[in-house]
């Protein structure tokens, strides 16, 4: 089994806009929340097949890990002279990450914890990487938001719903790039070939 990729949520259309008049605070937060996905097994074998038989359901198919992103955004917007302007762009992100953990660990002999050990620092890092890249994507879309204008605010807000589009799908690729980079060294990690191994 390759847990990755397969189990990414993509922002998509999870941004929402509010164009307002009143003062906002212009900038990027975020914030993450971990949650443990368990895997059952003694042996690398048996970690390896729950895994396969009972995968994380991620948003994109079956998955050992995932970081899903939630983005809520509030501009606020000025016209003056027929020109629709952003003011300031606020963008907060939630951030859910979902890795593995062992829930046998303590009936492992000590060469299996070790495998499992580099397994789930591999999973950790790998999502972390794509926290990341949604990280970078969010503050190319303000930097470019930022610069908008339109006769009018309502156009203004359609500029600003079709820049998000392109964003997303240029993210997505970046996403799915990294995924295809990082595939073979998934499947070459110890624990998948000491799988083939044991019983």
């Amino acid at each position: 089994m390759a847990p990755w990729p397969g189990g990414r949520a993509l922002p998509a259309s999870l941004l929402v806009f509010a164009l307002t008049s009143s003062p906002a605070s212009g900038g990027m937060t975020s914030a993450t929340v971990e949650r443990a996905y368990l895997v059952r097994g003694k042996t690398s074998r048996a970690l390896v097949n729950y895994m396969d038989e009972f995968p994380f359901a991620g948003d994109s198919g079956p998955t050992a890990a995932n970081i899903r992103p939630r983005f809520d955004m509030s501009v606020e917007t000025r016209e003056s002279g027929g020109i629709c302007r952003p003011v300031d762009i606020d963008l907060s992100i939630r951030f859910t990450l979902t890795l593995p953990a062992a829930a046998d660990e303590r009936w492992m002999d000590r060469r299996t914890r070790a495998l499992w050990k580099s397994f789930a620092d591999y999973a950790k890092r790998h999502e972390m990487r794509h926290k990341e890249i949604y990280l970078s994507c969010a503050r190319s879309f303000l930097a470019k938001a930022g610069k908008l204008s339109a006769a009018g605010c309502f156009a203004l807000r359609r500029a600003i719903d079709e820049l998000k589009k392109s964003e997303d799908e240029r993210c997505r690729k970046r996403h799915e790039a990294f995924d295809r980079s990082e595939l073979k060294r998934i499947l070459r990690l110890p624990i998948y070939a000491d799988s083939r191994k044991t019983k």
